[in-house]
């Protein structure tokens, strides 16, 4: 969840410190959040303004009356473009970066690490020119489940490639001379999407406009 995002709950009751973007989610009712918004990294500016010396006294100079240096920040941000963050030659490359979030809140039981423990979340983030990313909205916004899609291509094919196998089988292996079977990496959609209350919800946040709504794909 990127800054603008938080600024953007912070305006609902249901997201008050203590609490987690997770304990947000559960509060809504929704199992999976999708965030598109415009990549930016801090622009800002720093000028040390010195402080004043203290006084002398017979030559010497004391710390007395002194003042320390003020750091005076200004804040500010900017967008980089696509080429700066992958090697790409196509007419993209100099589209500004948007950045698609996907995260599932707590989904029980049924999804633990390889120490099976349960209760570890599943997120992702995938950089994109303006161009696609903005395609991408619209198709979320009529279908939000198509991110599912696009999740599972990526993880299989950009991470673990060879082992694709894990995402839909369970993982095993040894580590510190213990044996563990963990659950695979694909989340139990299905089973979400039939979960009383939250099933088939989802949180959708549209940076450039500012606005977040929930989609029911079980009411379309």
């Amino acid at each position: 969840m990127n800054d603008r995002f938080e600024k953007h709950l912070s305006k609902d009751r249901d997201f008050k410190v203590p609490a987690t973007f997770n304990n947000y989610l559960q509060r809504k009712g929704v199992n999976e959040s999708i965030c598109i918004d415009r990549y930016t990294v801090w622009d800002g500016k720093q000028e040390i303004v010195p402080g004043k010396k203290g006084l002398k006294i017979f030559g010497w100079q004391t710390s007395l009356f002194s003042t320390p240096d003020k750091v005076i920040t200004s804040n500010g941000e900017k967008s980089l473009p696509f080429r700066d963050l992958v090697d790409n030659s196509g007419p993209e490359q100099k589209e500004e970066t948007y950045t698609f979030d996907y995260q599932i809140a707590y989904i029980g039981q049924d999804y633990k690490d390889k120490s099976n423990r349960a209760g570890k979340k599943f997120a992702a983030k995938i950089y994109l020119p303006k161009s696609t990313a903005m395609e991408l909205q619209k198709q979320i916004d009529v279908n939000p489940t198509i991110v599912r899609e696009i999740i599972e291509k990526m993880v299989k094919e950009q991470i673990l490639k060879e082992h694709s196998d894990a995402w839909e089988k369970p993982m095993t292996g040894t580590e510190r001379g213990n044996k563990y079977i963990s659950t695979p990496m694909r989340p139990p959609w299905e089973k979400m999407d039939q979960m009383d209350g939250s099933g088939g919800k989802f949180l959708i946040y549209n940076g450039d406009k500012d606005e977040s709504k929930i989609i029911d794909v079980n009411e379309k």
